[in-house]
């Protein structure tokens, strides 16, 4: 986007889009560590495609101005630097997660992926249907991604904004759970951080029983603060 203020937005979609991408078990999808490299620096498809061992490159821009967004993405061979289809999507924001899961159907059909009931299923489950909460949420995922203790605070506060505005959002809970663990006694000391994180992992698992994510947070506390291995 060539607009700063949107660039939270812009980042979260790729990671949502990754997400989804990934749900298909027929495709195998890069990390989102691995391809934001390129954000800063960016270079030809098929540079991108031999550094990640991609045969698939799936690029595009987003543009949002108060609840419109217009999001442009194409899919390229990486191998033949040639395009195998391409769309622009002019929507309201509430429409975000139907793009995201359009946009993952028409990849898998391009790819002759067979999409199955359960995978379609998951690629359509919208994580919130409030969608500042969502916009609070990716708000939080881009200050938590810059890592200093003073952006994982103000992460945390993005995160229970979100929950405020729609109390059965899981997905808020495992990152106010997440962002907990990862202030690790910088900011907060770990006697007042873990309970709150056990505390939000649980809300988060009550809402969301199979969320892998809060499995992984649970997981994580129980190695490396209660030292409850067999849990972990």
């Amino acid at each position: 986007s060539p607009n700063p203020g949107d660039e939270y937005f812009a980042d979260g979609l790729t990671e949502e889009l990754i997400g989804a991408l990934s749900k298909i078990r027929e495709l195998s999808v890069i990390s989102r560590t691995s391809v934001m490299q390129f954000k800063a620096k960016p270079k030809s498809v098929s540079e991108v495609g031999k550094e990640l061992k991609a045969g698939t490159i799936i690029e595009g821009s987003v543009r949002k101005a108060e609840n419109k967004v217009r999001v442009t993405v194409q899919m390229i061979d990486a191998t033949e630097d040639r395009h195998l289809w391409a769309e622009n999507y002019d929507r309201e924001l509430q429409d975000i997660f139907s793009v995201q899961s359009d946009i993952a159907g028409r990849v898998a059909d391009a790819l002759k992926v067979e999409l199955r009931a359960w995978e379609s299923e998951q690629i359509r489950e919208a994580p919130t249907e409030n969608m500042e909460a969502h916009v609070l949420y990716l708000k939080g995922v881009y200050e938590g991604d810059k890592g200093s203790p003073a952006d994982i605070e103000r992460a945390i506060q993005y995160f229970e904004l979100a929950a405020e505005k729609d109390p059965r959002f899981a997905r808020a809970y495992v990152e106010i759970a997440y962002n907990y663990v990862g202030i690790d006694g910088e900011s907060m000391p770990a006697s007042r951080a873990i309970p709150k994180a056990k505390e939000a992992v649980e809300r988060a698992l009550s809402l969301g029983a199979n969320l892998a994510e809060a499995h992984n947070v649970k997981a994580t506390i129980a190695f490396q603060y209660d030292w409850n291995w067999a849990e972990a």
